[in-house]
């Protein structure tokens, strides 16, 4: 396999290890620039507090906001298959323009 690569390529031993031994120092030089940065957010940085998630939505909240209905909220909480006949949720766009609210 390398033989034929040599033939293709019209290349000898002495240009298949510069090859090498040019790649092997590109390597290096990368993973030695990756090791100094990496040092240098850990100096600079150190280790940070990460932010946490919010908790979990409660259903007061999710009604505080009107965009649908109580009996809709508990229909989508009680049953496995829910099927409307026009999107439950309200139109914040209709309702800033004074449009009616219904659905097509």
């Amino acid at each position: 396999m390398i033989a034929i690569v040599k033939i293709a390529l019209n290349i000898t031993n002495d240009g298949i290890q510069a090859f090498f031994l040019t790649c092997f120092s590109f390597f290096c030089l990368a993973f030695i620039g990756l090791l100094i940065w990496r040092t240098y957010n850990k100096k600079r940085f150190g280790s940070l507090t990460r932010r946490t998630y919010p908790l979990p939505t409660t259903a007061t909240e999710i009604l505080a906001l009107q965009l649908i209905a109580p009996n809709d909220y508990d229909r989508l909480h009680a049953e496995q298959v829910v099927v409307f006949e026009t999107n439950p949720i309200r139109d914040l766009t209709a309702e800033t323009l004074g449009e009616d609210t219904t659905y097509d």
